[in-house]
């Protein structure tokens, strides 16, 4: 349990950068715009004005600015996901220290069980960003 424990504990990170959803341009198929928990990905436009191209680069992960209002489900979003990443790394210390800490195995392991069964409830309501204005109402789009 202790490497797979690990592995959950590296993939709850993903929503914290700003690739975790996508939304694609009708214009141009190579424009992606990204957004996570924490951070949205920003574009730069530079135009030419010789030949009247527009370049478009992409830009680095921003966390997002505060003109934008959060909405409570975005607010809880990010909670649940605080939730996950602090019992989940807490719980996941404990298992890898047990055999130092509690010579009383069964009391360790149901301890680690309650921590895990929290996280994984935190993770799933995690997801309540899906129904937040990152997705439905998103003003950088």
């Amino acid at each position: 349990p202790f490497w797979l424990a690990s592995i959950a504990f590296v993939l709850s990170f993903i929503g914290t950068g700003c690739h975790y959803i996508q939304f694609n341009t009708s214009v141009d198929s190579d424009i992606s715009l990204r957004f996570g928990y924490w951070y949205y990905q920003t574009w730069t436009i530079s135009s030419n004005d010789n030949n009247a191209t527009a370049t478009v680069t992409e830009g680095s992960c921003d966390f997002y600015p505060q003109e934008i209002a959060l909405d409570n489900t975005m607010k809880a979003a990010r909670s649940f996901n605080l939730i996950t990443i602090i019992i989940g790394g807490s719980v996941l210390m404990l298992d890898g220290f047990q055999g130092c800490i509690s010579t009383k195995r069964n009391k360790s392991f149901r301890t680690g069980t309650i921590g895990y069964m929290i996280c994984c409830i935190s993770a799933g309501l995690s997801l309540l960003l899906l129904q937040s204005n990152v997705c439905k109402n998103n003003t950088l789009i």
